[in-house]
């Protein structure tokens, strides 16, 4: 009942393109995708609710036109992450918490990450004094059997509260030249 308010809200200020939805129900994105093609969808689940393996959760979410795989920190590895861009489907992790995770999470190249400690994340950018996807920047070397690519990472918020701060203090941290502002 709540998507369609959402999504007339969101027609009516011309913002449909840049709404995330994320829902647990394959079955519920399925019916949000005939009511709008151009919103973008997030499946999140955990890899143990995986029914018929990632390979083919990836095929389907890729069929479906949902954009994006929404999985706990501790679910995501290389392999995976890779499987899934594979198949077009972006890698978004949650429950980030310590400092380690985050580390982890960017070492793997996921698209987004989230975590009720705003604090941490937005020190994980502020102590690296810039981003390291940064385009046009030099990438140290990547882990042992990963290869870097131009993709990058964000770490922004889908909802509102501590994690909308994430996003806006990110916005602050000068996306367009990949470094703080020296003021």
């Amino acid at each position: 009942a709540a998507i369609p308010a959402i999504l007339e809200v969101a027609r009516q200020h011309d913002a449909v393109r840049s709404l995330w939805l994320c829902h647990p129900e394959r079955s519920v994105l399925a019916d949000i995708r005939e009511a709008a093609r151009d919103v973008t969808l997030v499946h999140s689940t955990r890899l143990d609710r995986i029914n018929k393996g990632p390979e083919r959760m990836a095929a389907d979410l890729s069929g479906m036109a949902i954009h994006a795989v929404n999985l706990p920190e501790q679910d995501w590895s290389a392999g995976l992450v890779a499987l899934f861009r594979r198949f077009g489907i972006r890698c978004l992790a949650w429950d980030a918490q310590h400092p380690r995770q985050i580390d982890r999470l960017i070492a793997l190249r996921l698209d987004g990450i989230y975590g009720d400690r705003v604090d941490r994340l937005v020190g994980w950018l502020a102590n690296r004094r810039v981003r390291p996807w940064g385009a046009g920047q030099r990438l140290s070397s990547a882990p042992s059997g990963h290869t870097r690519t131009k993709a990058r990472p964000m770490i922004e918020s889908m909802g509102t509260g501590p994690k909308t701060r994430l996003s806006r203090e990110f916005d602050r941290l000068s996306p367009m030249t990949n470094t703080l502002p020296s003021g």
